[in-house]
């Protein structure tokens, strides 16, 4: 990470609590996924699993109030964007592609895959077509063949003819990440070798500290993949887990894996739930 990197990267920090949380940050996804959409005509989307997502994804799932949007969304989106005159501003999911951060090595519907808790809580009736989900097959293979086939996965949609490619590595419209309170995030965790590297890899099969809940082999994108994004956004809960942010926020904090989060020519928002 050199220090050009870090100034610029540009930063914001909210706290609030869950429900002005989700909106929040729904609105903000709702509208970058829109600039894209205008822009090109696409947007790509990584998602982060764990739990703390939920009630941010059951809230892009639902919408966000035209004038919840106006007030929590960049004006030029609000004023460019095809926004309706009343109701409720949708995802634009017939252009819009999903893919993962990271998976746990886990059966799809099993209580631990983060592809189970996004179909519950996201991919609902009238969201985005099976074409465009691109799960992880973290249950379906070894963990490190897993990883090989994702990487394809990406390589296919993301190429130099598509125009999303930068320096050997996808160009993400957004990453979606939470944070552990070890400060790990997707499953890049601290004092592990995949985290600060410039590897060639796009996804990387995991094994986890013993710690780690749950302790499972798990696939993720590589920070380079990650930094490469046009926008990040945090989406954590809980008091410490916002001390962290904090700190990683003012600078006080630049070696777990989660501060190392700088995309090269874009911006993280982070959004924290407190009680």
């Amino acid at each position: 990470m050199t220090a050009d990197q870090r100034n610029s990267c540009r930063t914001e920090f909210t706290c609030g609590s869950e429900e002005a949380m989700a909106h929040e940050a729904a609105a903000a996804v709702i509208a970058t996924a829109c600039d894209a959409v205008k822009e090109k005509g696409s947007f790509s989307l990584a998602l982060s699993g764990g739990s703390s997502p939920r009630p941010l994804f059951r809230q892009i799932a639902l919408g966000v109030e035209k004038k919840l949007f106006a007030r929590y969304a960049a004006p030029s989106t609000f004023r460019d964007a095809a926004i309706p005159e009343t109701g409720t501003v949708r995802m634009p999911w017939e252009n819009t592609a999903l893919f993962w951060s990271d998976e746990r090595c886990v059966p799809a519907m099993d209580g631990r895959s983060n592809y189970r808790m996004a179909k519950e809580s996201l991919l609902r009736a009238g969201g985005p077509a099976e074409r465009n989900i691109h799960r992880m097959p973290a249950g379906d293979l070894p963990p490190n063949e897993a990883a090989r086939a994702y990487e394809s996965t990406l390589r296919e949609y993301f190429s130099e003819e598509n125009g999303n490619l930068a320096g050997g590595y996808p160009v993400f419209d957004l990453v979606m990440l939470g944070m552990g309170g070890d400060g790990h995030t997707a499953s890049l965790f601290p004092n592990d070798t995949l985290a600060p590297s410039e590897t060639p890899v796009w996804v990387a099969a995991v094994v986890p500290p013993l710690q780690a809940n749950p302790p499972v082999p798990r696939l993720t994108l590589t920070l380079p993949v990650i930094n490469h994004a046009c926008s990040v956004l945090f989406f954590i809960s809980g008091t410490e887990k916002a001390s962290i942010a904090e700190n990683i926020v003012s600078g006080k904090e630049k070696n777990l894996p989660a501060s190392l989060v700088m995309p090269r020519k874009g911006i993280v928002r982070w959004f924290c739930v407190q009680p």
